[in-house]
């Protein structure tokens, strides 16, 4: 008789509820994003006041009530056109099932007049940058890499934060 070890089976996982977050969503942001190693850490006050004066534009996902991601993003105040992300996390439950893609998606149709998306993402951070790369392939749209942010600007040691630039997307009626 033999035993065969098949692998884990996931756990069946539904297509997560993506909504615009509220006050009380920021310490559950805030938490996700400390337990994330490939994010900064930040105060959670600056999670208020994403989920305050920069609600529309940002977006959570959450699956059985439980967040399991999170984008958080503004526009930019001299590029009204230009949306910026800040911050992309995924639980690591919910990893490799669309829930970034998704949550990006639904960022664009809050923000309907958005012409352009930017965000900044190291070199080595290939997850980030095929996530992006999908997305300015799904809307067939360009995706630029200029110099961004470079390694000497930072106070800490920390690397060179290239500018990823999507677009222009055709506007959309919301």
């Amino acid at each position: 008789m033999s035993t065969r070890t098949s692998a884990p089976c996931r756990s069946p996982f539904r297509a997560p509820l993506l909504r615009t977050p509220v006050l009380r969503d920021a310490a559950r942001i805030s938490e996700l994003a400390s337990r994330l190693h490939e994010l900064d850490r930040y105060a959670g006050y600056l999670y208020l006041l994403l989920c305050d004066h920069f609600r529309e534009s940002c977006a959570i996902a959450e699956d059985g009530g439980e967040l399991v991601g999170f984008v958080t993003g503004y526009r930019k105040p001299a590029q009204p056109d230009t949306l910026f992300i800040w911050q992309v996390g995924t639980a690591p439950s919910a990893r490799g099932r669309g829930v970034a893609g998704a949550l990006l998606e639904q960022v664009l149709r809050q923000q309907p007049d958005v012409r352009y998306l930017e965000t900044t993402v190291t070199a080595d951070n290939q997850a980030s940058r095929r996530l992006f790369a999908g997305l300015a392939r799904r809307h067939g749209v360009p995706l630029c890499e200029l110099t961004g942010y470079g390694a000497e600007l930072f106070a800490l040691s920390h690397q060179a934060e290239p500018l990823l630039r999507l677009g222009a997307f055709a506007r959309r009626i919301s």
